[in-house]
């Protein structure tokens, strides 16, 4: 297992840009996936798309993102790659609802962005336990629930 205690750079960073040109064109780029609440984290294990393990263990000062480099050497790159974050789409059927949902949401704690009348709650895991929160609280009929990805 590959013990990785700092961040390289960013793919888009014009030294690093090339020589990941250079190992991309012998296929030596590994990627660890990563949800988006994982990029948060600072200490974490993983798997590369190549099957290696991999412990992460990063300074708190320091934040993964989608396209951070943290290994390289001339025989091999590991990329982090974030993996789309889902969204739960709810449409209340009318405006009182609509704030009842915005209060269950908030005493919740779910992730939340407004789209004109839509609320959209970040999903962590599956949407089902979403849905079944809901429908514990509204009746059918009343939210309108779509699922989406960014």
């Amino acid at each position: 297992m590959l013990r990785i205690d700092s961040i390289v750079g960013h793919l888009s960073d014009v030294p690093i840009a090339e020589i990941l040109h250079k190992l991309d064109h012998q296929n030596l780029i590994e990627r660890v996936t990563l949800l988006p609440e994982d990029l948060k984290r600072h200490r974490l294990k993983a798997t590369t798309d190549k099957g290696y393990e991999v412990a992460i263990s990063i300074p708190r000062d320091i934040a993964l993102e989608d396209g951070s480099v943290v290994y390289l050497d001339t025989k091999r790159a590991i990329i982090i790659t974030a993996s789309k974050q889902k969204w739960l789409i709810i449409t209340a059927s009318t405006a009182a609802l609509a704030l009842q949902l915005g209060y269950h949401a908030g005493n919740l704690h779910w992730k939340v962005r407004f789209d004109g009348i839509d609320i959209h709650v970040a999903v962590i895991g599956s949407y089902q336990p979403y849905i079944d929160r809901l429908s514990s609280l509204f009746e059918p009929g009343e939210l309108l629930c779509k699922r989406a990805e960014d």
